[in-house]
């Protein structure tokens, strides 16, 4: 009885914790995507999530591999923690936003501006602007 209802507990969690991190994804291809007046992929015109961080779906999915590895902890599965640890390395130092980056380096140097004042991954409020002169703003 007690493993039936644990079982039924965790998919209702894993269900709330989907239903939270997805709208991340969604909404950071939308404000990118063009879809908003005025964006059109532009990073000086950034604003909502990617004027946070750099890449925004790269850390929903970090979120996500972590709201299921601590449903699997609070059952008793630490071992399941090896996962979102991995996908966390993968995505910040591999083959996620680090890959990006460097590509997005030789074919836009043109966003140097945009990287300088925008956190990579993590997100945090943007740096302020520093003019040529060297005035912030």
């Amino acid at each position: 009885m007690t493993g039936a209802w644990l079982a039924g507990a965790t998919g209702r969690d894993a269900a709330g914790t989907w239903h939270a991190v997805c709208p991340t994804g969604h909404r950071a291809g939308s404000q990118r995507s063009g879809s908003l007046p005025g964006r059109r992929g532009r990073p000086g015109a950034a604003a909502g999530l990617w004027a946070w961080t750099r890449h925004p779906n790269y850390f929903g999915d970090c979120t996500v591999w972590w709201g299921f590895g601590l449903l699997a902890l609070g059952a008793g599965g630490w071992w399941a923690l090896i996962g979102p640890l991995v996908m966390s390395v993968l995505l910040v130092r591999v083959s996620g936003a680090a890959l990006l980056e460097r590509g997005l380096r030789k074919t836009k140097p043109e966003d140097a501006a945009y990287a300088a004042r925008t956190s990579a991954f993590f997100p945090r409020p943007p740096r302020p602007a520093i003019t040529p002169s060297g005035e912030q703003r």
